[in-house]
């Protein structure tokens, strides 16, 4: 009797930004398979790291759309592939055009309970801090108002799920910085 192994056809779904400024850097998934590798295709951008994991760093290129695909081949030789992961690159103004040594520190990462936030070198005035989940719903969100170097905040995330998520500081309504960290 011959024992034959029959697997599935891998269905990969890309979670990240779809809205990115020119010239960032950011992080995308899929789920994540023991024994499978993955094949990353970005239009608009270069992958910087990961390519062959779940997990991959692009550089988004000048102002236009993009998109990604990731093909997973599993262990047992099968292969599917996502459907394309469009993205908007947009020119971002605020506060990097206004003050381009703007820094978005977030600690600790991995966090399990109280996220810390601090912004050093803010524009004086009224901003907003979003964080979505990698599927880009707004999960928390909270207006502040700089009067300041030195801004600190801290979000307690113990109702959030376990994943990553991305942080967005936002002027005029234009993401101006973004930075991810993962709840465990």
């Amino acid at each position: 009797m011959l024992d034959v192994e029959v697997g599935t056809i891998p269905t990969p779904v890309i979670y990240g930004l779809d809205d990115v400024c020119e010239n960032s850097v950011e992080f995308y998934t899929a789920d994540s398979h023991e024994g499978s590798t993955y094949t990353w295709d970005v239009t608009g951008g270069t992958v910087t790291d990961g390519q062959g994991t779940a997990e991959v760093t692009i550089l988004w290129g000048e102002h236009g759309s993009g998109y990604i695909t990731v093909s997973e081949e599993s262990n047992l030789g099968c292969i599917g592939s996502s459907d394309e992961f469009d993205v908007i690159i947009e020119v971002c103004s605020g506060i990097e055009e206004k003050n381009e040594h703007t820094n978005l520190l977030v600690f600790p990462n991995p966090v399990q309970n109280k996220l810390n936030i601090e912004i050093s070198n803010p524009v004086l005035g009224k901003s907003e801090i979003v964080i979505t989940n990698v599927t880009g719903q707004i999960v928390l969100q909270r207006n502040v108002e700089y009067s300041n170097y030195k801004q600190s905040l801290q979000f307690d995330l113990t109702n959030l799920e376990n994943g990553l998520y991305i942080i967005k500081l936002k002027h005029d309504n234009a993401v101006v910085l973004t930075r991810q960290f993962v709840k465990n």
